[in-house]
């Protein structure tokens, strides 16, 4: 005890400057990240599916998921693919692979003919001919982890809750950029589908997930948010909250569905920026949720070589507040990370803040400047 120095009200002032982001940073990592953790919600409904993916020039990807998606180890289901307009050749193998499965159903959306154009689009036709309540969605370039997939999202759906928010990680690949994707990935999963897990849905993701056509057409599709190019996901589930559907999360590896990455840092950066240009159309408590998470991490790691050099008798207090935060956030962001099937990402997690807080500043002047795009 020697090693702490008495203190006096100015101290105390100063450490509470120091110990209030640690407290909250933890907060999000003890309390609402570890929603994943829990065991999900599940039922035994044998519900029809309707398996949903949109695809625009995706010939190749297209060769790689519908093999996978037609062996999928689900009774009673159909697969929907929204042909936009592709040029590639994706189109003819489409109709020569519908003439051998009955349950592949290719719609082809001729570019001359359409009044309008996006994705949302794509989405709403194919909603309309599934002949299923239940629908399930994900992109041309993604692969499901399992033949379990439809199973273990179906599964997670109930009578009260019409939405299953689910995962989707990247492909692991050698490199820095590989790794920086797939931890900034796990880190938006522990804040969506945390938040979610606690009874907040903000935010999902459109390569894994589901509702009901009931769902889609009480909120009139997307007639709130047509005008916004992008936002099928996200803010499409934000209209479904405000009807009061409710959802479910779903962490088990069955559920998930791979992407492969972007290969360099600009094609990535041009990624994150649309999807980043949506967060300025969230309500102010979902602001409030991901900025207060993001405000204190810079908050905590400024006010502490500012302290440090400032109140240097101090080092044992914060010594001990640094201590804490960074082995309850590591100790934390491993078990989330294992869940996910990626403890790897988080091998490094305090020194990833570093660059992730960088990242959340340059994106967000980046995003500030520049332009939307459409599809």
């Amino acid at each position: 005890m020697n090693n702490f120095p008495t203190i006096g009200q100015e101290e105390i002032l100063w450490l509470i400057l120091l110990a209030t982001p640690a407290v909250i940073i933890i907060f999000y990592y003890s309390f609402i990240f570890t929603a994943i953790l829990k065991k999900g919600r599940e039922s035994n409904s044998n519900e029809g599916v309707s398996v949903i993916v949109c695809a625009k020039n995706e010939e190749q990807n297209l060769k790689k998921l519908i093999p996978i998606l037609l062996s999928q180890n689900y009774e009673k289901y159909e697969v929907i693919i929204i042909n936009d307009g592709s040029w590639d050749g994706s189109h003819q193998y489409l109709e020569e692979l519908s003439q051998s499965y009955s349950i592949l159903k290719n719609i082809f959306l001729d570019p001359n003919k359409k009044i309008q154009s996006g994705k949302k689009l794509a989405i709403t036709l194919g909603i309309k001919s599934a002949k299923f309540n239940q629908l399930l969605f994900t992109d041309a370039d993604c692969i499901p982890n399992t033949e379990n997939w439809i199973k273990s999202m179906s599964h997670c759906k109930t009578p009260k809750r019409d939405i299953v928010l689910g995962y989707s990680p990247y492909v692991k690949n050698k490199g820095l950029l590989n790794w920086f994707i797939r931890t900034e990935t796990q880190l938006t999963a522990f804040m969506y589908l945390g938040a979610a897990g606690r009874g907040f849905n903000y935010m999902s993701v459109g390569r894994n997930w589901s509702y009901s056509k009931e769902a889609f057409f009480a909120v009139k599709g997307f007639a709130k948010n047509q005008h916004i190019m992008a936002g099928d996901d996200d803010l499409q589930l934000q209209e479904f909250s405000k009807k009061g559907f409710k959802s479910s999360i779903n962490s088990h590896s069955d559920s998930f569905v791979f992407s492969e990455p972007k290969k360099t840092w600009s094609e990535w950066i041009n990624q994150k920026r649309r999807h980043l240009q949506i967060g300025n159309h969230y309500n102010f408590g979902q602001k409030l949720y991901t900025g207060i998470f993001s405000l204190a991490h810079f908050w905590f790691w400024i006010a502490l070589p500012v302290i440090w050099l400032l109140k240097p008798t101090l080092w044992p207090y914060i010594a001990v507040i640094l201590g804490t935060k960074v082995i309850v956030t590591w100790a934390m962001s491993i078990a989330l990370a294992n869940k996910l099937k990626d403890w790897k990402t988080m091998a490094f997690q305090p020194f990833a803040e570093f660059g992730i807080m960088s990242y959340w500043l340059l994106m967000s002047i980046y995003v500030f400047f520049t332009k939307k795009k459409e599809w």
